[in-house]
């Protein structure tokens, strides 16, 4: 067994997903039972928290072992001899390279080696597990709701029935309840199902086709993919590289939703190059004939296709400028000219929007590289307004969006704060107060702007600010540069929460 330090601990933290990650050199400690109970009892996670604890010594490894609650990854300097059969442990003797509570030749890591050998990368291996803790989450519920398993066959259809009862023995130690074991070997999908690991068919051949016969239409092409797995496909059912990767998208989509061949509103939405605003000429429409031949379209819907965007064009090209928003001038209505014009703006901000998530996807490791172990003092009150509710009021859906993006970015602390106006503005104030009243949410008193609780944690505990309110002149009359570069614009899209650093 290799030398462990705390450069080995930290490349365990992609498995501790879910948990608030916490790590200690506890050389320097002599009260380190003290802070490891300050710190589960004070902390704003909802999540439990981890701690990676090295450099013990067995004085100290007998305290800490007594602390009701805690998970922790504990290393030891010393030999000792302390028995330790608790899940909730993981304890390595780096004085005689071994674990005092595994016996690793004993444990079978069968489905850990699979997760990591089809991750082209670790931000793909995160990527997994994180759908792990969320297939146990509805595990969770639902065994809570109805106290059986009989779902299982829905919930975890895409893995090997022969890794289930890994997954519910990570739903017992992460939920810390007990579960029935399963039978592994037949019923529904038996150990020969396969699944998104190694059964998918590729259609690399396809994608290069059609990416390489004409620049113009290539470039349409890969909108019009994104587009369509916005509104078609639930995020949750992709890998990371499928969100950013073009190829990789069109892979799924292929074995997914298009296995009988691409639909003709996709194929119709190309054609309209309603993206790239590029003028189709002859030659450019043959090349179109020719990747749809190639895609095996029917030729009837080809012809279609083709003759009714000629047509569409023609039409474009007859229609005046000044009539494109059914206003015959500025000047006669400029009421409906404002509106029509800001609404413009709108669908323009939010295309360049979706457009840039797949860039801002690609650098999530970033984010986690540079946000990772900091202290971050959330402004509630903006984040609730990010997007309004049905009534047009605040939404606490968002402060949570916010809230899991931080944690799953490795956040130390998060304190969320807010005014107290918003509990009677926000869609769901009965929860909205239940947080308060667990100090989940700081509610500042009344006539005590938030700004104020802000800049006081943020210059307290140095802490990273996020809010989209840093323009507002109340929030710069008393802000200094020290905090101002501290302060983290947000955006929430698809029920995820993007930081821009």
């Amino acid at each position: 067994m290799p030398y462990i330090d705390l450069k080995h601990l930290h490349v365990l933290e992609t498995f501790t997903v879910g948990h608030n990650v916490i790590d200690f050199e506890s050389t320097a400690l002599h009260n380190l039972k003290e802070i490891v109970e300050s710190e589960l009892n004070n902390s704003y996670s909802q999540n439990p928290t981890l701690f990676l604890i090295y450099n013990l010594r067995e004085e100290m490894l007998n305290q800490i072992v007594q602390v009701k609650g805690i998970r922790c990854i504990l290393n030891v300097n010393e030999i000792v001899h302390l028995q330790i059969n608790d899940n909730k442990y993981v304890i390595f003797n780096k004085k005689n390279n071994s674990f005092l509570n595994y016996n690793i030749s004993e444990l079978d890591l069968e489905f850990e080696n699979l997760l990591i050998q089809t991750s082209r990368n670790q931000n793909i291996l995160l990527d997994k597990i994180q759908k792990i803790k969320t297939v146990a989450g509805s595990i969770f519920a639902e065994y809570v709701d109805t106290g059986e398993l009989g779902f299982l066959n829905e919930i975890l259809a895409e893995y090997p029935r022969k890794y289930w009862n890994k997954i519910l023995k990570f739903v017992e130690l992460y939920f810390d309840i007990e579960l029935p074991q399963i039978e592994t070997k037949g019923g529904k999908f038996s150990n020969s199902h396969q699944n998104r690991f190694n059964k998918l068919k590729t259609f690399v051949k396809e994608y290069e086709f059609v990416i390489n016969i004409n620049k113009q239409i290539a470039r349409e092409f890969v909108q019009v993919l994104h587009d369509y797995r916005h509104d078609k496909v639930n995020p949750a059912n992709l890998e990371l590289e499928q969100l950013y990767d073009p190829q990789k998208l069109y892979d799924y989509l292929r074995n997914h939703h298009w296995k009988d061949g691409i639909p003709e509103d996709f194929l119709a939405s190309w054609v309209a190059m309603n993206y790239t605003k590029f003028e189709l000429s002859e030659t450019d429409n043959e090349d179109f004939k020719k990747i749809f031949t190639y895609l095996k379209v029917p030729d009837a819907l080809i012809s279609k296709l083709i003759r009714d965007n000629t047509s569409v064009s023609n039409s474009i090209k007859r229609i005046q400028p000044q009539k494109k928003h059914g206003i015959e001038s500025p000047l006669s209505d400029f009421v409906s000219f404002k509106k029509w014009f800001l609404e413009t703006l709108n669908r323009v901000e939010q295309k360049v929007f979706e457009n840039s998530l797949q860039n801002e996807l690609y650098f999530r490791k970033k984010q986690k590289l540079t946000l990772k172990g900091r202290v971050f003092v959330v402004d509630g009150t903006n984040v609730a307004y990010h997007s309004l509710s049905k009534n047009g009021g605040a939404q606490l859906v968002n402060i949570k969006l916010v809230y899991d993006a931080l944690r799953d970015l490795g956040a130390k602390k998060i304190v969320i704060v807010s005014d107290a106006s918003l509990a009677n503005c926000i869609d769901l104030p009965d929860a909205y107060l239940k947080c308060v009243k667990q100090n989940l949410i700081l509610q500042a008193p009344d006539g005590i702007p938030v700004e104020e609780l802000l800049l006081k944690y943020a210059r307290d505990q140095k802490a990273l600010i996020i809010s989209n309110n840093f323009l507002s002149k109340r929030f710069n009359q008393n802000i200094d540069e020290l905090v101002k570069k501290d302060i983290l614009p947000f955006w929430i899209m698809d029920g995820k929460a993007f930081f821009r650093i």
